[in-house]
């Protein structure tokens, strides 16, 4: 089958799983998020000196108690580790769906998002569960009022996310110059190619100048978003298959994002049963 053909047969896929998700959420009981105090508590190595805040954490949440099946999220401490919970979204017969770990840091005024994953059976099928477990965590986000929520994107991933206001934040050298690399490779978009060969012929500054790093780091993060919006707006629905790519980064949202686009995130929460606002 050729390249065209597989990427029709992915966009007929696709909506027929939309219509899908339509219909299940037309069954769902919509419920509040109900939230409880939780305590983040940390002792360092020689335990003279400590940091404990009351955390907020949303109780289990039930979604689809209409005529669809139910589904299930929790949020519970994560292998006892202090700063580490994870999310999780199960059937009611118990069967895990997908799950994201959460670091959540209050001295930072962070939380970090250490892996996000769906069942393979689940994924690009419209089921929207990735989505789902990208909205609680936001939820954990606004209630505790972090400024931001930060990840290391892997590199299939790096559009779901800029879906969510997720943007380029990377800072690592490496990463930087293969964020660089694969802009100037992409032949559909000359005048992007044309300002990452820019920065790559650049000067080439040691490690340790911070200061030239750091304002090359900053022009790469604002290329790399650039490039993003256009692979998306030219197809949302493919453009990790026309644009891939190669090495993954990290990202973040912050709050300013987040309360900049309210009305899209809270249109999403309606989408998915959710009743919570920001």
């Amino acid at each position: 089958m050729s390249g065209c053909a597989i990427r029709t047969a992915r966009h007929f896929l696709c909506k027929m799983a939309k219509l899908n998700f339509t219909v299940f959420v037309q069954c769902m009981k919509v419920v509040p998020v109900k939230f409880s105090e939780g305590l983040y508590s940390f002792k360092n190595s020689d335990w003279k000196s400590s940091l404990t805040r009351d955390i907020k954490l949303f109780e289990p949440y039930t979604l689809g108690t209409g005529m669809s099946e139910s589904m299930n999220v929790t949020l519970k401490r994560y292998q006892n580790i202090y700063d580490k919970w994870k999310i999780e979204i199960r059937k009611a017969g118990g069967k895990v769906l997908g799950r994201e770990i959460l670091k959540m840091n209050p001295a930072l005024d962070e939380i970090k998002g250490e892996t996000i994953e769906v069942r393979p059976e689940y994924r690009q099928k419209g089921y929207r569960y990735g989505e789902l477990l990208r909205l609680f965590s936001i939820i954990e986000m606004n209630e505790n009022k972090y400024s931001k929520l930060n990840l290391y994107s892997l590199p299939e991933a790096v559009y779901f996310h800029s879906k969510y206001f997720f943007e380029p934040d990377n800072y690592y050298l490496p990463e930087r110059d293969m964020m660089l690399k694969t802009i100037s490779l992409d032949s559909d978009f000359p005048e992007l190619v044309s300002l990452a060969e820019e920065l790559i012929n650049r000067p080439h500054y040691s490690p340790e100048d911070e200061v030239h790093q750091n304002e090359l780091s900053v022009q790469t993060n604002k290329l790399t978003k650039q490039y993003i919006t256009r692979a998306l707006e030219e197809d949302r629905e493919l453009a990790y298959l026309k644009h891939p790519f190669k090495y993954g980064f990290t990202m973040s949202l912050t709050r300013e994002k987040l309360l900049n686009n309210k009305e899209y995130f809270n249109n999403l929460f309606e989408q998915h049963g959710i009743d919570y606002r920001i």
